[in-house]
């Protein structure tokens, strides 16, 4: 059993310089591609013109001069000049029940947090028209409030007809009880009173 924990998003975002390659050279790491970053700052968010959060540097090049890039993947491939460099930022949240900050990539299981962005989407969206993503046991995201997987191509469910809801999401975050139950790439398990149950 994995409690659940809601997550918010904070106006700070930690920036990396990011270095990987990922062509038929692969890596032995988890993401199947060398890929490195390092820590440059922290910063504010701000908003656009149109009121769009932007992290400072969002659309910029990249400064290829800049000190502190890393040279080397952990597996040991060192970058070369023609591979990638990314100025990367990330959006720091804030545990709502004891205030530990985390991005969205390092939460641990049974991390929740809203997905604001697709809430414009009414095949993203639950009955009261938020959508909600979920960190499950093993490292697997499961959006609540969009399509399974194996749902789209269902017969009858088109872009036309009225939203289809593939799971039902009751309660209030992070206490949700959904049903049916979510298959991840390793995990199955079901979300009951804000607790993720094997199942």
């Amino acid at each position: 059993m994995t409690q659940c924990f809601v997550i918010e998003e904070t106006k700070q975002a930690p920036r990396y310089l990011r270095r990987y390659h990922s062509s038929a050279v692969k890596c032995n790491g988890s993401s199947g591609y060398h890929d490195a970053m390092v820590l440059l700052d922290t910063v504010d968010v701000v908003l656009d013109g149109k009121g769009n959060r932007r992290t400072p540097m969002d659309g910029e090049p990249p400064h290829e001069a800049w000190a502190g890039w890393p040279s080397h993947c952990d597996c040991g491939y060192e970058f070369q000049p023609d591979d990638e460099w990314q100025l990367f930022a990330d959006r720091m949240y804030r545990r709502a029940d004891t205030g530990e900050l985390t991005t969205i990539r390092d939460a641990e299981p049974g991390a929740m947090w809203r997905v604001y962005w697709f809430e414009s989407d009414p095949y993203r969206c639950g009955a009261d028209g938020q959508s909600w993503c979920v960190r499950c046991p093993g490292g697997g995201d499961w959006m609540i409030d969009g399509r399974a997987s194996n749902c789209c191509g269902a017969p009858g469910v088109t872009a036309q007809a009225p939203p289809h809801k593939c799971w039902t999401r009751s309660g209030t975050a992070p206490r949700f009880t959904v049903s049916p139950s979510i298959q991840t790439f390793n995990w199955h398990g079901w979300l009951r009173d804000g607790q993720l149950v094997v199942a």
